[in-house]
């Protein structure tokens, strides 16, 4: 079985099965590494990307493992980065939805549990769904126009829509003139 360095080196002169077998090789470590959750995957595949665009300025002189895992952890704080901005702008979404200032101290109240209640709906749905229905209803974008941004079919957008929809009908509580069921 050939060293990391043997590997790093027949890979920089155009042996493209070395790469296979530093990713066949640190996939799992870097799996157990990252934790199991909804992004670990894609944080792998950028990881091997980056590792296979930058192989070139790789200094053999330090260990390539110490290496792999820095883009790694790297790749996983700008995952968590982009979504805690995107969470951010959906709480701005949301928070269109204040009530006018005149309004009635009770009515506020309600109000705000409303819009809690609409929050927490919208952030338990899946990234898809949440990227569907505020690209429809906060963006105003047609199922056409959301299907070339996100590189799907309509029909995949019409489904995440309808499945948002019925998730957010299933999990917010029922309001019936400005009361909470």
């Amino acid at each position: 079985m050939k060293t990391d360095k043997e590997l790093v080196l027949d890979f920089k002169n155009g042996n493209a099965v070395a790469f296979d077998d530093l990713v066949d090789r640190y996939r799992q470590p870097l799996f157990s590494y990252l934790g199991a959750d909804s992004q670990t995957q894609d944080i792998i595949q950028e990881t091997f990307q980056k590792v296979h665009e930058k192989i070139g300025q790789f200094n053999d002189t330090s260990p390539f493992k110490a290496w792999i895992y820095r883009i790694a952890r790297n790749c996983q704080i700008d995952a968590s980065r982009k979504e805690r901005r995107r969470l951010d702008k959906l709480n701005d979404y949301i928070s269109t939805f204040q009530e006018k200032a005149d309004t009635a101290p009770s009515e506020k109240i309600v109000a705000g549990e409303i819009r809690l209640f609409v929050r927490q709906a919208i952030n338990s749905l899946s990234e898809m769904q949440r990227e569907v229905l505020i690209m429809n209803y906060f963006h105003g974008l047609s199922y056409p126009e959301i299907a070339g941004v996100l590189c799907c079919s309509v029909s995949s957008v019409k489904t995440h829509m309808s499945r948002a929809i019925m998730n957010l009908a299933r999990t917010l509580p029922d309001v019936e003139q400005g009361e909470l069921s």
